[in-house]
């Protein structure tokens, strides 16, 4: 009997902690996942990065979760890949790549851009502090932390996790971006891109039988079109009131839209997705439990070869501890509610709300933008008029008097300062504070 729920029953566990493993400047929808992670102050144990030049991806990550307002409290590794110096060895690394998509570094278009954008408007970009200790041994520390609390959210292919599953047997889940393509009679047609890219780690994370695994299928994104229209592309453009992480962003979309393969296609959200579904498990309509098996298949096999076709094998089974994603509640609704995630990011002070509104009262982006501009200048008027509240001005200070121990101990980990009719309560293990009555 599995130790936890899987299904559109399951339910979080309490007090969860989440751990997100990404490629994040191979496609911008990393960013999105992850920028949405942050800014709903989800407790994240920890960023792991993979595939090309590990450690460019951990500064973009850091970047972004630092001009999301949490610069401190989460950790980021570098993980396995392929270093910088190093893009010979890709293939050898990874060699099931498509070779349709060119090799990193080399003659795969998108890679020359990974962190041109981020470098640009970032100003403290290589800068950042990225963990020295390795991916693998973050996670093992995460997963002997908090068990059955921690869930893992999959957004890149799977080395890292296989490299590490030995000691993820008690987490809560995995939650993962990936699986496979099927036509009408449930035959596999290939994988999708996470579980293609390395099939070793695959197979060790999808042949398992402990831990329970939600796969959030490409064919499910795809189907129902969940990706960035043109209309929303549009309305990206025009905005006034970019912050320096919007343009960042941006172009980094751009570039990606414009090198991808096919070039100027569809935008999809599969990663952002994944990363709502890993944290409300109650908008998930249903699922199918399935056993995955692997066959061998000679190295160097394109993953979009008829052999990794018929070298994956997928039957139902009731009693699974591996579910497949067949839909989601109000999916076009969250669509457009992600969409508007992005949307502040472009549209400083501008809320989600403010822009989930915009997008479904008019078609044309045109009015949209100007809608939306038109809201983020009034209050970047009222902001000048009105300066930064008190709390906002002593908050840096703050910050630095409960890290020098100045404040009265309350517990091991929390301090009190007043300061005239003001109370604030500082939590130095997890870097907040409150303001007090």
């Amino acid at each position: 009997m599995l130790p936890y729920s899987v299904g559109p029953n399951a339910s979080l566990p309490k007090d969860p902690v989440f751990w997100f493993d990404t490629d994040a400047g191979n496609d911008p929808d990393d960013v999105e996942a992850i920028y949405r992670a942050a800014r709903r102050g989800l407790k994240i144990a920890g960023i792991s990065t993979t595939l090309f030049r590990p450690e460019e991806k951990a500064e973009i990550v850091k970047g972004v979760l630092t001009e999301a307002g949490r610069p401190d409290d989460v950790l980021v590794y570098v993980g396995y890949g392929v270093a910088a110096g190093e893009e010979d060895s890709f293939t050898q690394k990874y060699q099931a790549w498509p070779k349709k998509f060119g090799i990193p570094g080399s003659t795969n278009a998108v890679s020359h851009f990974q962190a041109k954008a981020y470098r640009k408007f970032l100003p403290k970009f290589g800068e950042y502090f990225v963990e020295d200790t390795p991916a693998s041994l973050g996670l093992e520390r995460a997963a002997a932390t908090y068990g059955d609390r921690l869930i893992v959210v999959a957004m890149a292919p799977y080395t890292n996790l296989a490299n590490t599953f030995g000691s993820l047997q008690r987490i809560n889940r995995i939650v993962m971006m990936g699986g496979w393509f099927e036509n009408k009679e449930g035959q596999v047609q290939r994988p999708g891109y996470n579980t293609g890219v390395d099939l070793e780690a695959s197979k060790r994370l999808l042949e398992q039988e402990k831990v329970p695994v939600w796969l959030v299928s490409p064919q499910l994104v795809t189907a129902n079109d969940f990706a960035i229209h043109e209309k929303e592309r549009e309305v990206f453009k025009r905005s006034e009131h970019v912050s320096q992480l919007g343009k960042a962003f941006l172009q980094d979309l751009m570039d990606y839209w414009e090198n991808k393969i096919p070039a100027k296609g569809e935008l999809y959200m599969g990663d952002p997705l994944t990363q709502y579904i890993a944290e409300h498990p109650e908008a998930i309509l249903s699922t199918t439990p399935v056993r995955i098996s692997f066959s061998a298949v000679p190295p160097g096999t394109d993953m979009f070869s008829p052999e990794v076709k018929e070298a994956i094998h997928v039957e139902k089974v009731p009693s699974s501890n591996i579910h497949r994603v067949d839909a989601i509640r109000d999916l076009e609704t969250l669509r457009v509610r992600l969409i508007a995630g992005i949307g502040t990011m472009l549209y400083e002070g501008v809320t989600e709300d403010e822009i989930v509104d915009a997008l479904q009262q008019e078609q044309d982006p045109i009015i949209v933008a100007k809608k939306l501009n038109a809201i983020a200048q009034q209050r970047k008027a009222s902001a000048a008029d009105h300066g930064p509240s008190p709390l906002v001005e002593a908050i840096p200070s703050l910050i630095k008097r409960f890290q020098k121990n100045e404040g009265t101990p309350l517990s091991p980990n929390c301090q009190h300062i007043q300061e005239g009719d003001l109370h604030y309560y500082g939590i130095h293990k997890e870097h907040q504070m409150q303001q007090g009555d």
